[in-house]
C-alpha cells in the first residue's frame, strides 16, 4: 500500500537538489575557481599579514574541487536514476 507518486519523487529530488547539492557544488566551484581563498577561508585572522601559499598546494585545491564536483554529480545522477526506478 506504500505507492511513491511523481509528486513524491519530484519533491525528493527538488530538495536533494536545492538544499544538498547546490551549495555543495557551490563550495567546490569556489574551491576550484578560488583556490587561494578558499584555502585561507576562516583562517585569515590567524596571521598577522597575508601568508604565501605554495604552488602545490593551490593546484592540490584545485584539483579538489574538480574531483568533488564530479563524484558529487555522478552521485547526483545516481540518486536521481535510483528515485525514478524506485
Amino acid at each position: 500500500m506504500n505507492e511513491t507518486t511523481w509528486f513524491d519523487i519530484f519533491v525528493n529530488i527538488f530538495l536533494s537538489t536545492f538544499l544538498v547539492f547546490i551549495p555543495f557544488a557551490g563550495i567546490l566551484l569556489y574551491m576550484y575557481f578560488y583556490p587561494a581563498e578558499s584555502m585561507m577561508w576562516g583562517k585569515r585572522g590567524m596571521f598577522a599579514s597575508e601568508p604565501e601559499l605554495s604552488d602545490e598546494a593551490i593546484r592540490r585545491t584545485k584539483k579538489r574541487g574538480f574531483i568533488g564536483l564530479i563524484v558529487t554529480g555522478i552521485l547526483y545522477v545516481l540518486f536521481i536514476f535510483l528515485e525514478l526506478i524506485r
